[in-house]
């Protein structure tokens, strides 16, 4: 009788939330961003970073497990329009995929590539060695759309099809 419920903390952040208007990602001034080897560096930070980086031209996250993953991709390919090096690739794996997988790992599978090629289009080079999840069905926004692409990098990606070359090649 007459008690009164304590305010959920989901109910004063959505009320907050209401009054203030959104803040616009300050973006950087970078043309380049190097993550290679960044063990901490993981896919939320890299699509928090991606709307602040409109101007890059070259990121590199090779060899940084935690930083690759569809999504964190996808927000790349679309904040990052003048991209033209992106380099994602993963080191060798001796044992096969459960050894890498139970270091938590992210791997790229075709959703990835299917963003990189349809909003990438002036992406010179592009690694994703050693995704072994990456096959032929992302490549079908890449047909004729990328004429400056100059390096394709696919070192250990064993189930890529001679369909997906023939799309990135055309």
């Amino acid at each position: 009788t007459g008690t009164k419920k304590p305010p959920r903390l989901d109910d004063a952040a959505d009320a907050k939330r209401r009054k203030e208007r959104p803040v616009r990602a300050k973006s950087l001034a970078l043309r380049g961003l190097t993550l290679r080897q960044c063990p901490r560096v993981t896919a939320a930070c890299v699509s928090w970073l991606a709307p602040r980086l409109s101007r890059l031209e070259t990121l590199d996250l090779a060899f940084a497990p935690a930083a690759c993953t569809d999504a964190s991709i996808s927000c790349v390919a679309r904040c990052c329009p003048r991209l033209r090096v992106l380099l994602l690739g993963k080191a060798p794996d001796d044992k096969g995929v459960s050894k890498v997988a139970a270091t938590n790992a992210a791997f790229l599978t075709d959703a990835a590539v299917y963003a990189v090629g349809e909003h990438l289009r002036d992406l010179e080079r592009l690694d994703l060695s050693h995704h072994p999840f990456v096959t032929a069905l992302g490549w079908q926004p890449w047909q004729g759309a990328h004429p400056r692409l100059r390096e394709l990098c696919l070192r250990g990606c064993a189930a890529v099809a001679k369909k997906g070359l023939a799309c990135a090649a055309i």
